[in-house]
């Protein structure tokens, strides 16, 4: 018998949790890449082809916006905060001793700005 993920009361559809809904659209993009076609993956899961695309879609995109295996959080901050230092070290070096006033007051505003939030 196949299995697949459903809501924890065994419905499938607007009932289910956010979890639920993201593994069953991750088994539905599994099922595709597996060379399944529409109306059979629609099927098993008691969609619409539609909303099995959709579904599929949807775990692609999730898919390619969290892939955070191949992230190492610590060696990227690190380079971070090293860029953000190099920039503070240029701009204080441009303060001090820029070509005119204009230079050392847009050094300063740079400076200020190095590590805010603002963008």
């Amino acid at each position: 018998m196949d299995t697949h993920p459903t809501a924890s009361n065994g419905t499938i559809g607007r009932t289910m949790s956010g979890p639920d809904r993201r593994a069953r659209d991750r088994a539905i993009l599994a099922a595709r890449r597996n060379g399944e076609a529409w109306k059979q993956i629609a099927d098993r899961f008691d969609l619409s082809e539609r909303q099995a695309r959709r579904a599929a879609k949807s775990a692609e995109q999730l898919e390619s916006e969290y892939d955070l295996d191949q992230v190492d959080g610590m060696k990227t901050l690190g380079r971070i905060i090293a860029a953000q230092a190099r920039a503070l070290d240029t701009v204080e070096v441009e303060m001090s001793a820029g070509d005119n006033g204009s230079a050392r007051i847009g050094a300063a505003r740079a400076a200020g700005s190095i590590g805010s939030d603002r963008t």
